[in-house]
């Protein structure tokens, strides 16, 4: 058709324009009589090959002979070497880029769990090997292959059992109707199941193929996608035009479907005519060379009946589009364009018809309810509420904390750690509400900061307060030593920064991410922040968080004979048998979560609202209530007396001036005759106050 439409329209002036045709009987041995049948007829170029082992076996043997062929219909990717292949070239794209449709069309509909189906031959595996590949982070490829009728069911059987909803089909149509029948035996047919296949079985999918050649219904195979390479702009006049002489040359009134490679093979011999008459034009005497036509096919660019033809490097067409088309049994025009790709998938929605009849994406899974911590459940209530009381009574606090902060038992317990101790309980429990509602990466990140650095800063503070006291008294002899509050923040600084170094490598190495897991069930899901730093920074955090804990327990135990108004260890060991106990809360619901995902959660908060309460309860309500509702015991306190004693330590004023007391009166503290110095040491301690 098209070298008749050449030479009809005087095309090349001078240049007789000839075609021989030649069928390589889609067999090896067919294209390599056809290959030394066209060498032996001296031709200048060759347009052929319908399949790419049928290109493979004629060009082993023409290569030498510098013939350009271009290719209608050869997709493999081997094809590209340059080295191997030197005169290959296609009008249709490679089947890497029909792989990357495929994946995106994945991606469109966010289809993450697809399966797929291929012959075991170089075309189909390939092209699905090229297509798992593409696929987009996160997705999964259930693969099954077959190399004959009799592999079939075992096949199948592999992606029944996978539960597969989306398959990605590259199958020969010797078995296709063995596979369709197949398929709905194993419920892979029909409402709820996706098949997309390779433009391949276009010629299979007619009314008259399905039902007399493959015995299918064609119901069953409704809203089938088809990738195929485009044939054409909608609309272009040159589209129109091979329409119009294909319908002509088939004797019909018209044809506008798609007719698999017939666009590909019209501009592939009017792209050897362009170049004649390109080289003809220039030089103005008749064409002879080879080699020159090759190159000057490589540089080409033009206009074709199936959009903007020209050739890489490697031969293959540049910017290739493809087409998806759409099967909806019944329908008069069967197969429908539905959507195209230029880069990205671009689909017409409303046109396409899924396997149940409407247009309704099928979903990759059946779909689980995703369980999460609202607000508006039980447990997301009783938490919230807890969350926001400890939160107000701890606002509460910091305002007392500032109205008092002149009361001589606030600074006998060191006024800015006690705000330390109450910042770390706070950022405690306010990591509760990034627990709630739909999981995001700031969350996890948000969560896992506030909650260790609360922790770290609490417990930090109360380790440094105790650790002055004992390097106090655990002198040899008592003399005067003054540490700080400067000095003693940055002990804190120093408790603190490992945990700060440990959350900045966790969130620099091992970012955050949120994945949607299953239960062990199956009856539910959870979204769940997924880091790689779980196995190797969470260990190592609580690790850290341990020794501290341990380090608090020693002191505890070191300070446990102090003078009552310096006693703070009972305390102090409280608060670490606290943190002992959330530990093994936590570690227990971090491996019974995946069974009750949304009780999991509301025990892991519900721990962390105990330790920073008791934490903060132990602390604050014994000191504001004496300040607030007793305030002449405050004033009235004395050291070692038998009625209301603190609990906290003094302030090193406090200390240095009981120190100096105790050396002036040659008094022995370790043996608790501590009465002798408690006048001296009042008036002391009220001057330093």
């Amino acid at each position: 058709m098209a070298v008749a439409e050449i030479r009809n329209s005087n095309f090349i002036p001078g240049v007789e324009f000839r075609s021989l045709y030649l069928s390589d009987g889609y067999s090896v041995r067919g294209a390599v009589s056809a290959a030394v049948t066209l060498a032996e007829q001296n031709v200048n170029a060759i347009v052929g090959g319908s399949a790419s082992f049928i290109a493979i076996a004629a060009l082993n043997y023409l290569s030498e002979f510098g013939m350009p062929y271009i290719s209608p219909a050869a997709t493999s990717d081997a094809l590209s070497d340059k080295e191997s292949f030197p005169t290959f070239m296609r009008t249709v794209g490679p089947d890497r880029i029909q792989a990357r449709v495929m994946a995106d069309l994945a991606s469109f509909y966010k289809w993450k769990k697809v399966c797929s189906i291929n012959f075991e031959a170089d075309y189909e595996s390939n092209l699905i090997t090229r297509f798992s590949n593409a696929l987009a982070e996160g997705a999964t490829l259930t693969r099954s292959t077959y190399t004959g009728a009799e592999d079939v069911p075992k096949s199948l059987e592999k992606l029944a059992k996978a539960k597969c909803k989306i398959i990605f089909a590259a199958i020969d149509y010797v078995n296709f109707g063995v596979i369709i029948n197949e398929a709905k035996k194993q419920g892979l047919l029909g409402a709820g199941v996706q098949w997309i296949i390779t433009d391949a079985l276009y010629s299979e999918f007619t009314v008259d193929r399905l039902v007399n050649t493959h015995k299918i219904t064609p119901s069953d195979v409704k809203g089938t996608l088809l990738v195929a390479p485009s044939q054409g702009p909608t609309g272009s006049p040159l589209l129109n035009n091979f329409f119009r002489l294909l319908a002509r040359e088939r004797g019909v009134n018209s044809t506008t479907t798609i007719d698999t490679y017939s666009t590909f093979v019209y501009d592939a011999i009017w792209g050897i005519a362009r170049a004649v008459k390109n080289m003809n034009t220039r030089r103005a005497l008749s064409f002879t060379n080879r080699t020159e036509l090759l190159q000057e096919l490589l540089g080409i660019t033009y206009e074709g009946a199936s959009g903007v033809v020209s050739f890489d490097e490697k031969g293959d067409r540049e910017n290739m589009p493809y087409s998806i088309f759409n099967w909806n049994a019944g329908s008069t025009d069967a197969f429908r364009a539905v959507g195209s790709w230029e880069g990205q998938i671009a689909m017409n929605q409303s046109s396409v018809v899924f396997s149940d009849g409407t247009s309704n994406a099928v979903l990759d899974s059946i779909p689980i309810p995703v369980e999460t911590l609202w607000f508006s459940t039980t447990i997301g209530g009783i938490v919230t509420a807890i969350t926001v009381v400890l939160l107000a009574l701890m606002i509460v606090t910091v305002i007392l904390l500032i109205i008092h902060r002149q009361n001589r038992l606030i600074i006998a317990s060191s006024p800015v750690f006690l705000g330390f101790i109450l910042g770390g309980c706070i950022l405690a429990i306010t990591s509760n509400f990034f627990w709630f509602g739909e999981p995001g990466v700031a969350k996890c990140y948000l969560r896992t900061w506030f909650g260790f650095l609360g922790f770290a800063l609490s417990t930090g503070s109360l380790l440094a307060k105790n650790g002055r006291l004992w390097y106090l008294f655990n002198q040899k002899a008592l003399r005067a030593v003054a540490i700080t509050n400067q000095q003693l923040a940055l002990y804190l600084f120093v408790i603190v920064c490992p945990q700060v170094i440990i959350l900045i490598l966790w969130s620099a190495i091992s970012p955050f991410q949120i994945q949607t897991v299953p239960n062990v069930t199956q009856t539910s899901s959870l979204r769940l922040c997924i880091s790689d730093g779980d196995k190797v920074f969470l260990p190592i955090s609580i690790a850290y968080m341990g020794l501290l804990f341990l380090t608090g327990a020693f002191m505890s135990f070191k300070t446990r004979k102090l003078p009552q108004i310096f006693r703070e260890s009972q305390w102090i060991a409280l608060i670490n048998y606290n943190y002992l106990f959330v530990a093994t809360i936590a570690i227990a619901v971090s491996y019974g979560i995946q069974t009750e995902p949304v009780i999991g959660i509301g025990i892991t908060t519900l721990a962390v609202l105990f330790a920073a309460g008791v934490n903060w309860a132990l602390i604050f309500i014994t000191k504001f209530y004496l300040i607030i509702f007793k305030p002449e015991a405050v004033s009235d306190m004395k050291i070692g007396s038998k009625g209301y004693k603190t609990t906290q330590v003094v302030s090193i004023n406090l200390i240095v001036c009981f120190c100096r007391e105790f050396l002036a009166k040659g008094t022995n503290w370790r043996s608790g005759t501590l009465v002798t110095a408690q006048a001296a040491t009042r008036s002391a301690a009220e001057a330093a106050i």
